[in-house]
């Protein structure tokens, strides 16, 4: 009779590390997989945050000091108001469509905001005009020609402005007086003066810092002279001569497999290294304000 054998001790020993070190190998593989999986997913979301707050900060500054048949160099004042808490408008506001506070850490006594962060107030009117049939009483509206400018409830009587033609009723549009600010949170919102009150809504989340430059004119050329991050807040004539809004955003998202370790250099500042676990880029964009004049 054949006499058998099996494996030795040693031929166990060695083909169970050989199994131990396929499985190492395969679960190093998965874990790669999923980690490289998140970071496309978090970079990924701060891109798609990214532009979308870039889209919406263009077009809302480019139509800053949009008032119709009038732009906001039209409207006379000798002082801006500068009640950031308001939601009373008023004609003199429309002097300064761009308006900005720098390194704020709260705001109108119930908003908190990340320390260090800039607000931006946009002033304008709808692109769209308004049928006097569907005015809203508590709905602030503007209505201009090139002569003059009524800013007023809802209510077909406030507007008596005519074209041209001295028989055409003015168009009517809705007025917006928009706050963007970042929260003690990192969410960036925007509060809305709507029906006579302040809505605030949430836009992104994830919103490390929110900077501001305005260039400014100095010599009535329409051209920029000075770039300042921080101008002075009562300093009317330079509110009203912003010709651009440079925009610094600074955006993480949730997760990162690696520490950032980068360095953020903008608006005349460093941040960083902040070696946590998170991805971030810095998103950065000049608009001229299109309705200075």
């Amino acid at each position: 009779m054949k006499k058998q054998s099996g494996f030795t001790l040693i031929e166990l020993m060695i083909s169970l590390a050989l199994g131990l070190a396929i499985s190492w190998m395969m679960l190093d593989v998965s874990l790669n997989a999923v980690r490289n999986g998140q970071d496309i997913t978090s970079n990924g979301d701060v891109i798609e945050k990214g532009r979308f707050m870039s889209d919406l900060l263009k077009r809302e500054i480019k139509h800053a000091g949009f008032f119709g048949r009038i732009v906001s160099a039209n409207v006379q004042s000798n002082s801006p108001q500068t009640n950031w808490c308001t939601n009373a408008p008023a004609v003199k506001q429309l002097t300064t469509p761009v308006f900005g506070l720098d390194n704020q850490s709260s705001l109108c006594s119930s908003i908190n905001l990340l320390a260090g962060s800039d607000v931006l107030m946009i002033r304008r009117a709808s692109t769209l005009t308004t049928a006097p049939v569907s005015l809203m009483a508590s709905q602030d509206y503007i209505q201009s020609n090139f002569e003059d400018i009524i800013l007023a409830k809802g209510v077909a009587a406030n507007f008596t402005l005519k074209e041209i033609d001295g028989v055409t009723l003015a168009p009517i549009r809705e007025y917006h007086q928009d706050l963007y600010y970042v929260d003690i949170n990192n969410n960036f919102k925007r509060r809305r003066l709507i029906n006579g009150s302040n809505i605030i809504e949430p836009l992104i989340e994830g919103v490390d810092d929110f900077q501001l430059q305005y260039g400014i004119d100095t010599n009535d050329d329409n051209i920029p002279d000075t770039f300042n991050t921080t101008p002075v807040f009562n300093d009317y004539s330079s509110w009203q001569n912003v010709k651009t809004v440079t925009v610094f955003l600074l955006i993480s998202s949730e997760y990162s497999s690696l520490s950032d370790d980068k360095t953020y250099n903008y608006a005349g500042q460093t941040k960083g290294p902040l070696n946590d676990s998170k991805k971030r880029r810095l998103f950065s964009f000049s608009v001229s304000v299109g309705n200075q004049y």
